[in-house]
């Protein structure tokens, strides 16, 4: 005598899928890797050389000088 439900057989149920937690883990280990790559490369790239559109540099500037005192049209910071 079965201990199964009346009518049902292991045979007949159906076959779990297997766990995508080893896929899921590879997927987010590259994903953390592709981000630390890229994170290091856009730190080099943002903080080497010195771009002639740096709009931001020169406003820095020109609120330094105001802000010691100086004229704010007569000194204004151009890149040559």
């Amino acid at each position: 005598m079965s201990l199964s439900p009346v009518g049902h057989d292991d045979a007949a149920l159906p076959v779990t899928k297997r766990s995508a937690a080893p896929k899921n883990l590879i997927g987010a280990i590259w994903l953390v890797l592709l981000t630390a790559l890229s994170g290091i490369s856009a730190y080099y790239h943002a903080f080497t050389g010195f771009g002639s559109w740096d709009d931001e540099g020169g406003g820095m500037v020109t609120v330094k000088q105001y802000l010691g005192g100086m004229k704010l049209i007569a000194f204004t910071f151009r890149p040559k």
